[in-house]
C-alpha cells in the first residue's frame, strides 16, 4: 500500500495490471465523510475487470453511507454520496476497504485515516 502524497490516504498502488475478476470488496465506515469525497482506491497501469456486482456507476450502501463505485482505465474511485453513519461504528478513526484479489497489492487492506 502506498500514500499519495497529500492524500491522507492508503491507495493499492499496481506498477502493472490491476486484474480485478469480480473481487469482492467490502467497506467498513467509520466516519462520515464530507459529501463528494473521493477516495481513490486503487490505481494501476491498467484497471481490468470490476469488483463483484458493482458495474461502473453503482451505488454501495454500507452502515448507512451511500458510496458511488467508478472505473476507468487506470484507477477506481468510490465518492460518497449521502447518509450518516450508525452510531456504533462512530468510535473508530477510519474507513477501511478490504480487498480479495489477489492481484491487486500485497496486503488484503487499504486504510482510509479520518480526515478533517
Amino acid at each position: 500500500m502506498v500514500t499519495s502524497p497529500c492524500s491522507g490516504y492508503d491507495v493499492a498502488n499496481v506498477s502493472g495490471i490491476a486484474t480485478l475478476g469480480n473481487a469482492t470488496l467490502n467497506i467498513v465506515p467509520s466516519y462520515t465523510p464530507n459529501a463528494g469525497q473521493v477516495f481513490t482506491i486503487l490505481t494501476a497501469s491498467s484497471v481490468v475487470g470490476t469488483y463483484n456486482g458493482l458495474p461502473d456507476n453503482s451505488l454501495i450502501t454500507v452502515s448507512g453511507l451511500k458510496f458511488r463505485i467508478n472505473y476507468t482505465a487506470t484507477n477506481v474511485t468510490l465518492t460518497f454520496v449521502s447518509g450518516t453513519l450508525t452510531p456504533a461504528n462512530e468510535a473508530s478513526q477510519k474507513i477501511l476497504a478490504v480487498f480479495n484479489a489477489g492481484k491487486i497489492a500485497p496486503s488484503p487492506q487499504v486504510l482510509f485515516p479520518r480526515i478533517d
